[in-house]
């Protein structure tokens, strides 16, 4: 629709201000006031990178979605008038060419935010760029959004600053950069605040100050990539590389470059300090230069990336980059990244190289720890890759039986399940049952729910028919496979039937049946049965004739009930051994903190292990991988396993092993403990304590960004205190068995306590 939509279509967006005001501030400008004046980017083509590829809002048409004044009241991730990127690992660039030199008053961007969905949030940071050519950028403005801790500076700067909390409801929200300059390209670099990011339309509004705009001169100069292909690590402003075990380094890769063009392959050149080798993992192969001139450690990477799936380009990679023996990292050491695309020239990235040494974590008995979604072919070109994992505390190792079909694969994967055992570490069956039937098999209309005589969209939970027990029997014979020690469920599908259910001839007989009475209670019933026959299917298979422990993926003690099919006191511990929350939040530590505990409260033991993330729905700062491992340990899990193998970067095993080497030691103190009550005298920040009338542990963390330091003051249950040991952080006061600390914020310290009896 052009022009402006009535009013009331507006409602929900004019009920916050513009993004240049705090919640606190000015009154809410109508949207006809926001887009006041001429639209310069009218019916203008958007050269759009990555290439927009969420399902739902991809039509082809997307580089002219965002400038051809069409939107809509609704929420962009189901909307056909936006674009949309998910699983971002790089900016957005939105480039606008206005065909000649314009006077630009205000850029108008609207995009989603509101955290309807967990991975759906505002923008952090939404930069423009100005330029005359089309090649050489200036910052000219910049909206940067800010967390509740920092919301004075929404009210301090307006102009740079958006604070607007976000609570699960989706709202539209429109950032407003003030420009008044002259130029001809308009780029528009979008920072997520996740890793997915909607909008439905860039306004860029005419100034109205003719004839006095100044031009370009002035601003400083922006990187904005308008052309060819940049790689740079995904680290960030600095390449980590760890000098005493291997780990891996993914690469993030943007490509500008249109249609046909982003299926030629594209040669990475690596120019690194001397000592430094560099193999591949999984895809690509590497190669040292012979043609770099002497002095210069150059090597280079081909097929790092499929050209053939242009739309997925992003994350890139692993490449391991291992030091030589006797090797070091000099003082200043830089790593220079670029490739042999023929407009790449201007896009080479070079950063700082810092070393890190990962500490060695004792062997651990009380914790499960794994990174379990993790395909063998990573697995099998890891350097010495179960000694590594060994070494920065993975107790288990990841499986996925269903992915090697092959007799040959399964040789393979059978002998590798018994190295790992060799190694004395687990065997950890990956699992999607009902999941891996509907893909199998969804071509036969049986298995779908029966409606009017005809096959539904969704797989039928009543169903127990031949393709069924061909499911039971495929699960029966990959654990028979490689003897797993623990089965992880990944069991997701369930959701997509609901509305279904009760419109399914098969499911009113097997309910009618049934004599129950209560329909919700009847499809628990099913869950129940699908689960109690996949733990039958495994019975007796692991290595020394016993049964895998298992669990599913969200299955947990609260919320109790699952996609309306899982109750968890039907479940456990009947048939599974531990609930698994799903903790995907981003860094939120404080969330993970209140998971674990109130499910740990709700089950009153330690079998819980959570999947986690070091960077799935947007990456963070690695220390807060180590913060969110030690509150589930100390909070009641008996573990972690994580999501997934690309979103570890060198510094995510630093700080697990950092972790897991203070944690060790004091296992017992795990095993034979619970969580206890201290006092504080400020909420802001987080406590928990965990032990017995003896020893304890102790962890403190200021978890706000932003903000200030904060100080409290603790009581401890358990007696008089002997011993307050720092084993994360420094020491503190002890004053008649109070203990006083203060914390930076980001900060945190662990410490072991022993009481006098």
């Amino acid at each position: 629709m052009r022009s402006l939509l009535p009013a009331t279509a507006f409602a929900a967006l004019l009920m916050s201000p513009p993004a240049h005001a705090s919640e606190a501030a000015a009154p809410v400008k109508s949207w006809k006031e926001i887009i006041a004046g001429k639209n310069l980017a009218l019916d203008k083509e958007a050269v759009l990178s990555p290439v927009p590829a969420h399902r739902r809002s991809t039509t082809g048409t997307e580089p002219f979605k965002l400038t051809d004044g069409i939107w809509k009241d609704e929420t962009l991730p189901s909307s056909k008038a936006a674009v949309g990127w998910t699983y971002l690992n790089s900016p957005v660039h939105i480039i606008i060419d206005l065909g000649s030199e314009q006077e630009i008053g205000t850029i108008v961007a609207r995009f989603q935010g509101g955290e309807g969905d967990r991975s759906v949030v505002m923008p952090r940071k939404v930069t423009a760029a100005l330029s005359l050519d089309g090649e050489n950028y200036y910052e000219a403005a910049s909206m940067t959004k800010v967390n509740g801790g920092e919301s004075n500076l929404a009210t301090e700067h307006p102009d740079r600053y958006l604070y607007r909390s976000e609570n699960g409801t989706y709202f539209i929200q429109p950032y407003m950069l003030k420009i008044d300059r002259k130029a001809r390209y308009v780029a528009l670099v979008v920072q997520a605040g996740v890793n997915n990011i909607f909008s439905d339309e860039v306004f860029i509004i005419e100034s109205d100050k003719k004839g006095e705009c100044a031009g370009i001169e002035g601003l400083e100069r922006f990187t904005v990539l308008s052309k060819g292909v940049q790689v740079r690590p995904k680290t960030g402003d600095a390449l980590y590389i760890s000098t005493n075990v291997p780990t891996p380094n993914c690469f993030i890769v943007t490509d500008m470059r249109n249609g046909k063009e982003k299926e030629t392959p594209v040669r990475v050149y690596l120019e690194l300090p001397e000592g430094i080798e560099v193999r591949a993992g999984s895809v690509g192969t590497v190669s040292r230069d012979p043609e770099a001139p002497e002095g210069v450690n150059r090597w280079y990477a081909d097929d790092l990336w499929d050209a053939k799936k242009p739309q997925w380009q992003g994350n890139e990679g692993p490449l391991y980059l291992m030091l030589k023996d006797g090797a070091s990292i000099p003082e200043g050491a830089t790593a220079t990244f670029y490739t042999n695309e023929k407009d790449s020239a201007s896009n080479r990235v070079t950063v700082p190289v810092k070393g890190i040494e990962i500490p060695e974590v004792p062997p651990l008995k009380e914790v499960n720890v794994s990174l379990t979604w993790m395909l063998e072919k990573d697995s099998y070109s890891y350097p010495d890759f179960l000694k590594t994992f060994k070494h920065v505390g993975f107790t288990g190792i990841g499986l996925f039986p269903r992915n090697n079909t092959s007799a040959d694969d399964r040789t393979r994967l059978a002998a590798f399940a018994n190295e790992i055992r060799e190694q004395g570490l687990q065997v950890i069956y990956n699992e999607s049952a009902f999941n891996v039937m509907f893909g199998l098999f969804g071509k036969h209309s049986e298995i779908m729910n029966q409606i009017g005589g005809k096959p539904g969209k969704a797989l039928c939970p009543c169903y127990t028919g031949t393709y069924y027990q061909k499911e039971i029997e495929r699960v029966a014979d990959h654990a028979k496979l490689i003897r797993p020690d623990v089965i992880f469920h990944d069991t997701e599908l369930w959701y997509r039937g609901h509305n279904e259910w009760q419109r399914c001839s098969r499911c009113q007989e097997a309910f009618k049946a049934s004599g129950m009475k209560d329909w919700d209670a009847f499809m628990l019933t099913q869950g129940t049965r699908m689960t109690r026959d996949l733990h039958e299917a495994v019975k007796g298979t692991r290595a020394d004739g016993g049964t895998p422990i298992k669990g599913n993926y969200n299955v947990v003690a609260t919320p109790p009930i699952y996609h309306k099919i899982y109750e968890f006191k039907q479940l456990y511990p009947a048939y599974f051994d531990f609930g698994m929350p799903v903790l995907y939040v981003r860094g939120d530590v404080a969330r993970v903190h209140q998971t674990i505990r109130e499910n740990y409260l709700a089950m009153g033991n330690r079998d819980i292990i959570p999947w986690m993330t070091a960077g799935t729905y947007g990456e963070f700062p690695p220390v807060k991988h180590q913060q969110m491992l030690l509150e589930a340990l100390l909070n009641g899990a008996r573990g972690v396993t994580y999501y997934h193998f690309k979103d570890h970067d060198p510094m995510d095993y630093y700080h697990q092993a950092v972790a897991l080497s203070a944690i060790a030691p004091h296992e017992s103190i795990l095993k034979e403990g619970k969580l206890l009550a201290p006092s504080s005298t400020n909420p802001a920040l987080s406590v928990t304590l965990w032990g017995t009338g003896k020893e304890a542990l102790l962890l403190v963390g200021h978890y706000q960004d932003g903000g200030k330091a904060e100080s409290t003051t603790l009581t401890l249950p358990g007696g008089k205190i002997a011993a307050l040991k720092p084993l994360i952080g420094k020491a503190v006061s002890l004053e008649n068995d109070a203990v006083s600390l203060t914390l930076e914020p980001g900060e945190h310290r662990l410490f072991h306590v022993t009481f006098n009896p």
